[in-house]
């Protein structure tokens, strides 16, 4: 048992991950699995353009787990993956629902941000977070949601116990990866379709979806509308980054529906 917990941790140390992910030998695709002390959160897509409202719902997972007094630290960015602004949310019930409109963002547009639950002092003991919570849109007076879809962002621990903001990094591999994903969905051309996607690297990431070719800034995002396409044949999605799942949009008159891809 001691020499299999040995080999696990030289198998997993941070040079044999670097020689795995450049040789893409069973590569360690998320940083988070190796590290004592995180709080992790999605990329997520915030939007009021095109008459949307974006609305996200969290619960205190940090009071339920580890009975600690926290709050969610929201951090947004422009869809070219350029800070714009970081705020505190205090949770009340123990869950947060919140809507963000034009009023927050001062402009009809769309980028991303995380939400990371953060402790309200210094604890001395180890935090594994990860707060997928709910992502959703409001528009025509109806909402549609989904959880989060990748865990993008995270924030290590410094030397003295704090989760500093200044940590922030990818919780993903940021090597290039040739990937190919299928949406499981049947697209009707009758329907106005989106496919949603975030890159959570720090280097540009390249998408095709069929023959387009598309490029997402680190922490960015772009809001791709589907057309041309078969409705008889499945949407294909190439990457260079390991995995390329969007969220999709469907609008048809006062209906949409938001979910995975």
């Amino acid at each position: 048992m001691r020499l299999r917990k040995l080999i696990y941790k030289i198998l997993n140390s941070q040079i044999i991950r670097r020689l795995r992910n450049f040789s893409r030998i069973k590569p360690a695709f998320f940083s988070f699995d190796y590290e004592k002390n995180y709080i992790a959160s999605d990329l997520f897509i915030w939007r009021n353009d095109n008459g949307f409202e974006t609305v996200f719902k969290a619960s205190n997972i940090m009071q339920k787990y580890y009975n600690a007094d926290s709050y969610l630290k929201f951090i947004f960015f422009s869809n070219n993956g350029e800070f714009l602004f970081e705020f505190n949310q205090e949770f009340e019930d123990k869950f947060i629902n919140l809507k963000f409109d034009s009023k927050l963002f001062k402009k009809n547009s769309y980028g991303t941000f995380c939400a990371f639950n953060f402790p309200k002092k210094i604890i001395d003991f180890e935090v594994n977070i990860t707060n997928r919570c709910y992502l959703g849109y409001k528009k025509n007076n109806s909402v549609s949601m989904a959880h989060g879809n990748l865990v993008s962002q995270m924030i290590k621990v410094d030397k003295q116990g704090n989760f500093d903001i200044k940590n922030l990094q990818p919780a993903v591999i940021s090597n290039r990866y040739k990937s190919k994903y299928i949406i499981q969905k049947p697209f009707k051309s009758s329907y106005t379709n989106y496919l949603l996607f975030t890159n959570p690297t720090l280097r540009n990431i390249k998408i095709t979806i069929n023959s387009d070719k598309l490029e997402i800034f680190p922490r960015g995002c772009i809001i791709y509308k589907l057309s041309s396409f078969d409705e008889n044949k499945p949407i294909e999605i190439k990457s260079d980054f390991f995995f390329s799942r969007p969220y999709v949009i469907s609008e048809k008159g006062n209906f949409f529906d938001f979910h995975h891809g």
